[in-house]
């Protein structure tokens, strides 16, 4: 694939998707890294545009009206009248160490030929007085690789292109595979089997719905960064897996696995939490969900009393950690979500367990509650199952 601009094109649309959204364009000349994005509005009398969703306060792009042979800069939640509106995105190229997909922006690798796109900062919407206008995004090609893009309070819209992908299928659910290191596909038959035990379990545990059909995105990057993660999209699951000098070695399934299921329960399990709950849980079961298969990892209670000897804020209790993240900015209390909050859901599980019972029939029902706690119809029916005293030593050392 050349370097350079993707086109999206009205054409590869039926006249029934365009006769009822809008649909983003974009151009790209040889050997540019930049997008350019272009929208008909001219079926539109009047509207407004948008900032995109951000995750940091990076600016929102210029963008301009065309109106004929009229051009005019545009100005965001503004009453406009345009034909077309027009903006340009830059792809960075990726990290030789390989994409860190925690950053979630747009990026590109020379080298592979793919290209990321993040909604972050990058996607205005059109909003009328009917609300936002229903949206679409289209890879090049066919019809199957335009993408809905998402409403403000679902995922956000990531996806890759520029390089083969495989089509997996199962039942209920349809994942099309793509990465830029080729031995993930080439040696699937080590790793897929496990994956697939592992969405049907979870599948069960978060009542998914009846079927999925993701993109399943595999970026490389070396153990070195100390830095491998993921991020789950509208539609897509985005990991790293880790690298040993280019390869993959045997720690690299574990972490692979770990990370795909992690992201998988974001994408299955939608329902707004409070942090500590939403990652704390997705990091538990993830680890749960590879207990009985070759590759389990490390108990997550041993791991976190290491780590806490070393970690000054240890002792703050996870409501805390949350409400501090949130309303003062306090970034360093995340890493107690993967670590303190997945001890804390293991422990409980096992107190359930002991019971007679499973943590995993209690994931049906609400968990959240007010000032980041926990609902009370779930505190009322973990207390009924292992009673007060220990639900009270757990509240003590972990919430």
């Amino acid at each position: 694939m050349k370097k350079g601009l993707i086109l999206f094109t009205a054409s590869t649309l039926s006249p029934l998707v365009l006769a009822s959204t809008l649909v983003y364009e974009a151009k790209q000349a040889d050997g540019n890294p930049r997008l350019k994005l272009s929208v008909d509005t001219s079926e539109i009398e009047t509207f407004e545009v948008m900032k995109p969703r951000n995750l940091t306060e990076a600016e929102p792009p210029k963008f301009v009206c065309y109106n004929g042979e009229q051009v005019v800069e545009g100005a965001y939640n503004q009453s406009l009248t345009c034909d077309t509106l027009s903006w340009e995105l830059p792809f960075l190229q990726t990290d030789p160490l390989g994409f860190n997909i925690a950053e979630q922006t747009n990026q590109y690798s020379a080298e592979k030929g793919w290209f990321f796109f993040s909604e972050w900062s990058s996607l205005p919407r059109v909003q009328t007085d009917q609300g936002i206008t229903e949206s679409k995004l289209c890879v090049p090609g066919v019809l199957e690789n335009c993408y809905d893009l998402p409403t403000l309070d679902q995922a956000p819209l990531l996806l890759m292109w520029g390089i083969d992908s495989i089509v997996i299928s199962e039942q209920n659910y349809r994942f099309e595979l793509r990465s830029d290191v080729s031995a993930v596909i080439d040696n699937q038959a080590q790793w897929l089997p496990t994956f697939k035990q592992q969405l049907n379990y979870l599948s069960q545990v978060f009542s998914a719905p009846q079927e999925i059909n993701w993109q399943m995105n595999v970026f490389g990057r070396e153990m070195e960064t100390g830095n491998v993660s993921g991020a789950a999209g509208y539609s897509s699951i985005n990991v790293n897996v880790p690298l040993k000098d280019g390869a993959l070695v045997d720690a690299s399934y574990p972490h692979l696995l770990k990370i795909l299921a992690h992201e998988a329960i974001h994408g299955l399990d939608t329902r707004a939490h409070p942090l500590w709950i939403t990652e704390g849980l997705a990091e538990y079961y993830a680890q749960k969900s590879l207990k009985q298969t070759p590759f389990a990892l490390p108990d997550a209670k041993i791991q976190w009393q290491a780590i806490a000897q070393r970690l000054p804020f240890a002792a703050t209790g996870l409501l805390q950690a949350n409400r501090d993240l949130v309303e003062l900015n306090q970034q360093h209390y995340q890493m107690l979500f993967y670590t303190k909050a997945v001890a804390f859901w293991q422990q409980l599980d096992e107190e359930l367990s002991a019971a007679g019972q499973s943590l995993d029939t209690y994931m049906t029902q609400p968990l959240a509650g007010e000032d980041y706690q926990l609902s009370t119809e779930f505190t009322q029916a973990v207390i009924s199952a292992i009673g007060a005293e220990k639900w009270a030593q757990l509240t003590e050392v972990y919430l």
